[in-house]
């Protein structure tokens, strides 16, 4: 039996990726290619940005602070799960890498924050109410707004 993975968007884009020629890195070597899947691509946008030492939006902390406990308790359950074939639960997984990467970002940002001083700490906070606050009525109204993060 195929695993859902195999086919539909996931399929297509396997299939794409084989077709590509050989990824190579900066040194020479072959990039394995099956580490190249659609989860990847999840936060790369961002990570890039945060990389290249892009300020961070100060007024997501609070959504990618919901997004790691969200990451860390879908593992949770998903470790806890023994009736589910091992794709499915690798399939679903947080890697590793990315909740590293969102807790490192959240970590970076809040350390930005500390070094503010108690007035401009108090008005960030109230930004981040108000920004988020749209977010979440936007989002409320439309629920396919906001889906995608696309910058730090």
């Amino acid at each position: 039996m195929r695993s859902p993975r195999d086919s539909g968007l996931g399929g297509r884009h396997r299939e794409w990726v084989n077709r590509l020629p050989p990824l190579l890195r900066a040194d020479g070597t072959d990039f394995d290619k099956t580490a190249v899947v659609l989860y990847a691509y999840r936060h790369t946008y961002a990570q890039r940005h945060a990389d290249a030492g892009v300020p961070a939006d100060v007024s997501y902390l609070p959504d990618l602070q919901a997004y790691i406990d969200d990451l860390l308790r879908n593992r949770e359950r998903l470790t806890a799960v023994t009736e589910a074939d091992a794709w499915a639960k690798d399939e679903a997984m947080p890697s590793d890498e990315e909740i590293t990467r969102v807790g490192q970002l959240i970590r970076r940002v809040k350390t930005d924050l500390d070094r503010l001083s108690t007035e401009d700490g108090d008005q960030v906070d109230q930004a981040i109410t108000v920004a988020s606050g749209k977010r979440g009525r936007q989002h409320a109204a439309d629920p396919g707004l906001n889906v995608i993060v696309s910058g730090p």
